[in-house]
C-alpha cells in the first residue's frame, strides 16, 4: 500500500548504436521518459532527434492489408513458415515501403471496383429513401418530367399541416396527391400550373413541406425502379464478394510480409516515440527515463553485456531537475479505489497514498449509509459480473461495497426493507443513538486525517505543517479537546474546566500565529510581520473560519447517520404502496420494482455523498494530489 520507488535510468551509447539499443532494451521496458535537454542541461554540443519517418503510414496501410485478407497475426507469427521469413526479412524502412506499394498496385483495380460497387450500394440505398413514400404511385415518372405546363415537387408534411391543407388550396389551381403517411408525417406530391408554382411553393413551405428531390436515374414507376435497384445491388453485392476473394487470395501470397511489415512498423512508432525525448551528440546518444527499482535493475542486467553503452541509475533525491512520477501499488481489493483517489489528484512521489485509508472508509460509510443484506447481495453480484465483463474498476467498488452494505444489513436487521426476517438494531428504532453515532464516527475520522498529516510533516520536515497548523498538533490539540468537552458537557453533564480552556487558549494562539512561530522555530530572520495590526485582524478572521470548519465538517457526517434512517424510510414507503395494491403477484410486483429503484436511485446518492465525505471533510486536511503519472512506453 504506498507509491512504487523509482530510479533515474541515464542511457548513453554510441549513435550509431541508438536503434539497436532502443530497439532492444528501450522500447519493450517500463520505462517513463524524460525529455533528455530539461534533464542534461551540462552536455555541450546535443541537439533533438529530428528525422521524419514514414512508419506511421506504412503500418496503417499494411494493417490495413492485414484486415482485407482477414489475417490472425498471433497465428502467422507463430508459424515456422514466418520463423523462416525472418531470416531475409528486410530491415530497411524504405524497402519496406516500396514492397508494400509493389501490393498496393496489384490489388488497386480490385480495391477501386470494390470501393465503386460500395458507393453503389449507398447511392442505392439513397434511391430506395426517395422512392418508398411513394411507391403506390403507379405513374411513370418519366412522364411527370416531360410535363410542359405543370410542375410538381415531391416530399412531405407533418400531419397537422395536412389537415388544415384544404383551407389553403381552396382558392388555388394547385392539387395535392398523398401517397403515404407515418405517425408524424405525410409523403406526397402537389402539382401547379406552370408560372404559379413559386406562389404555391410559398404556401407549401408555410406549412412545413419538406421537398425531397427524385434522382434522375430513376425511371419507369416506382415499383419498378425499386425492382430494378434491388437486382443491382444484388450484382454489386456478387462483385464485391468476387473482388474481394480475389483480392484475399493476392495477398494471401504476402502473408508473412505484411505481417512482418506491421510488426516491423510498430516497432519503428515506437523508436519515434524514443526519439521525442532522447538527444545526440555527433557521437553519442542520450536518454534518460524513470523506472520502478526492480524493473531498473532487471535492465540493468540485461545491458551488461553491451560494452560501449553506459547505464547509470539515481535515487530520486540526487535528481534536481524533474520530480519522479507516481505509479501506485496497492491490494488487490483497495486498488479499484485508485480511481477515485486520482479523481480528486494522483499524489506526488513524496506523497502518502490514501488509498487505502479511502477504501476501508469508503467501505465503512456506504454500508453505513445503505444496509440492507437483500440489496447488498445484488450490488455485490451485479458490481462484479460488471467488473468481469467490462474489466470496469467502478463495477469491483460496486461489488465491494455491496459487501458492506449486506454486512450492515445483518446488523439493521433489513432484508429487501423486510425487517421480521432478522432481528437487528432498526435505525427507526433508535434515531438519536444512529445520529449521536455518526458525529462520533465524524470526530474519529477526522482526528485520524489530522494524525496522517502530523506524520507527512514530520517526514517532510514541514515544522508548520506538522506542529502549528490547524491540521497540525496544535489543532489536533484544539479539535481533541473540544470534542471532548462538548461530549462530557452535553451527554455527560460534566463542567468547564479551567486546564480545557488553557488548552484551547494556547492551541488557538499556535494555530493564528502558526506563521511566526514556524519561522522562529526554523530560526529565520523575518519572522515579525511588517503590518502587525493587519496580519492580526487577517489571523482573527482566519481561525473564525478554521473553527466554522472543524464544526460543519463535522456535522457533515450527520448525512451517515441520516441515510440510515433515509434508506429504511424509503423501504417503508415501498412497503405501504405494496400493501395499498393488495396480496398475489401485484403485491409482489411493487416490492419489486420498488427495491429496484431504490438500489438505483438511493444507491447512487448514497455514493455520490460519500464520496463528498472522503474528499471535502477528509482529502482536504492533509491530502494535495500535485502528482503526475507514470506512463510506460509500454503503454503509448
Amino acid at each position: 500500500m504506498a507509491i512504487m520507488k523509482m530510479r533515474m535510468v541515464n542511457i548513453v551509447g554510441p549513435r550509431e548504436d541508438f536503434v539497436r539499443i532502443s530497439a532492444d532494451y528501450i522500447s519493450g521496458s517500463n520505462i517513463h521518459l524524460e525529455n533528455v535537454f530539461t534533464v542534461l542541461d551540462n552536455v555541450k554540443g546535443m541537439y533533438p532527434y529530428t528525422e521524419d519517418s514514414k512508419a506511421p503510414e506504412v503500418f496503417e496501410q499494411a494493417d490495413n492489408f492485414m484486415k482485407l485478407a482477414g489475417l490472425d497475426e498471433k497465428t502467422v507469427i507463430n508459424s515456422e513458415k514466418y520463423k523462416e521469413f525472418l531470416k531475409s526479412a528486410p530491415v530497411d524502412e524504405e524497402e519496406i515501403s516500396r514492397k508494400l506499394k509493389d501490393i498496393e498496385s496489384s490489388v488497386k483495380q480490385l480495391s477501386d471496383e470494390r470501393a465503386h460497387a460500395y458507393a453503389k450500394l449507398d447511392e442505392y440505398e439513397e434511391l430506395r429513401k426517395q422512392l418508398r413514400p411513394i411507391e403506390t404511385v403507379d405513374v411513370d415518372l418519366n412522364r411527370l418530367y416531360e410535363f410542359e405546363f405543370i410542375k410538381f415537387r415531391f416530399g412531405k408534411m407533418p400531419m397537422k399541416s395536412y389537415k388544415i391543407l384544404d383551407l389553403y388550396l381552396k382558392d388555388m389551381d394547385a392539387f395535392f396527391l398523398k401517397t403515404s403517411e407515418d405517425s408524424e408525417y405525410v409523403w406526397g406530391i402537389y402539382f401547379a400550373p406552370d408560372g404559379m408554382e413559386e406562389k404555391v411553393d410559398v404556401v407549401f413551405a408555410s406549412l412545413y413541406f419538406e421537398r425531397v428531390r427524385i434522382s434522375d436515374n430513376v425511371h419507369g414507376t416506382p415499383q419498378e425502379s425499386l425492382k430494378y435497384i434491388d437486382g443491382r445491388e444484388q450484382y454489386r453485392r456478387e462483385q464485391i464478394a468476387k473482388d474481394e476473394k480475389e483480392i484475399k487470395e493476392i495477398l494471401s501470397k504476402e502473408t508473412e510480409f505484411i505481417i512482418y511489415a506491421r510488426v516491423y512498423c510498430q516497432k519503428l512508432m515506437k523508436l519515434q516515440e524514443i526519439k521525442r525525448f532522447a538527444g545526440h551528440t555527433e557521437d553519442s546518444f542520450y536518454i534518460v527515463g524513470w523506472m520502478s527499482q526492480k524493473d531498473a535493475d532487471e535492465l540493468e542486467k540485461r545491458m551488461k553485456k553491451e560494452d560501449k553503452t553506459v547505464f547509470l541509475k539515481e535515487n530520486p533525491e540526487h535528481v534536481s531537475r524533474v520530480s519522479p512520477p507516481t505509479k501506485l501499488k496497492n491490494f488487490a481489493p483497495f486498488r479499484p479505489f485508485e480511481m477515485f483517489v486520482t479523481m480528486y489528484g494522483l499524489p506526488s512521489y513524496n506523497e502518502f497514498d490514501p488509498t487505502w485509508i479511502f477504501a476501508i472508509s469508503y467501505f465503512i460509510m456506504f454500508g453505513a449509509m445503505f444496509g440492507d443484506v437483500g440489496q447488498g447481495l445484488v450490488l455485490f453480484i451485479g458490481g462484479f459480473l460488471f467488473a468481469a465483463i467490462k474489466k470496469s474498476r467502478l463495477g469491483a467498488i460496486i461489488g465491494t461495497v455491496g459487501i458492506s452494505s449486506a454486512i450492515f444489513g445483518v446488523v439493521y436487521g433489513s432484508v429487501f426493507g423486510n425487517e421480521e426476517i432478522i432481528k437487528g438494531y432498526n435505525p427507526m428504532e433508535h434515531i438519536m443513538d444512529v445520529l449521536i453515532y455518526a458525529v462520533f464516527w465524524g470526530v474519529g475520522i477526522i482526528l485520524f486525517v489530522m494524525l496522517i498529516n502530523i506524520i507527512i510533516g514530520i517526514k517532510n520536515k514541514d515544522t508548520r505543517k506538522a506542529i502549528f497548523s490547524q491540521n497540525g498538533i496544535a489543532g489536533l490539540v484544539f479539535y481533541g479537546t473540544a470534542a471532548f468537552t462538548v461530549y462530557s458537557m452535553l451527554l455527560n453533564g460534566g463542567s468547564l474546566r479551567p486546564w480545557i480552556v488553557w488548552v484551547v487558549i494556547i492551541s488557538v494562539v499556535l494555530i493564528m500565529f502558526q506563521g511566526v512561530f514556524s519561522k522562529l522555530l526554523e530560526r529565520k530572520k523575518d519572522w515579525i510581520p511588517k503590518n502587525k495590526g493587519m496580519f492580526i485582524l487577517e489571523s482573527v478572521f482566519e481561525m473564525f473560519e478554521i473553527v466554522l470548519s472543524f464544526v460543519t465538517n463535522t456535522l457533515s457526517f450527520l448525512r451517515v447517520g441520516a441515510f440510515a434512517l433515509n434508506h429504511v424510510g424509503m423501504m417503508g414507503v415501498v412497503k405501504i404502496l405494496a400493501e395499498m395494491i393488495g396480496g398475489g403477484s401485484q403485491n409482489i410486483v411493487v416490492l419489486i420494482i420498488g427495491n429496484i429503484v431504490v438500489i438505483g436511485l438511493e444507491g447512487l446518492v448514497v455514493g455520490i455523498q460519500t464520496l463528498r465525505l472522503e474528499f471535502f471533510e477528509m482529502f482536504s486536511r492533509f491530502y494535495s494530489g500535485d502528482g503526475r503519472e507514470f506512463k510506460s512506453l509500454n503503454e503509448n
